[in-house]
């Protein structure tokens, strides 16, 4: 038995079932409008001060030896710098080193 797509009229799909030129395509994220005014009222509501302040605050936190310093250094070096595209891991071995290089891991929110 063949599988066909299941034709229900003019839906902008050609036989196969592929989007045909020209379809205009779904309604989009219902969501984007509105997270797009929330995201404007956050930024317009507070100064290049203001985003200043709170990165000096986690600059702080992050050259400290409090129990915060580790979490306060990633997320400080994660919006300054950006999150790493890859880790390195070196191992010693006898008269020899060696440099691992992989893709860093994803976090899991676990190993804090």
């Amino acid at each position: 038995m063949e599988n066909k797509p299941i034709s229900d009229g003019d839906n902008g799909r050609d036989k196969s079932g592929k989007f045909t030129e020209g379809n205009p395509g779904g309604p989009g994220n219902p969501h984007a409008k509105k997270i797009a005014e929330y995201r404007r009222a956050v930024r317009d509501a507070f100064s290049k001060d203001h985003v200043l302040s709170v990165l000096n605050s986690m600059y702080a936190r992050a050259c400290g030896d409090g129990k915060d310093a580790v979490p306060a250094s990633r997320v400080f070096l994660e919006y300054t710098i950006g999150k790493p595209k890859e880790s390195v891991e070196v191992s010693a071995g006898e008269g020899s080193l060696t440099f691992i290089v992989k893709p860093a891991r994803k976090r899991t929110g676990d190993d804090e």
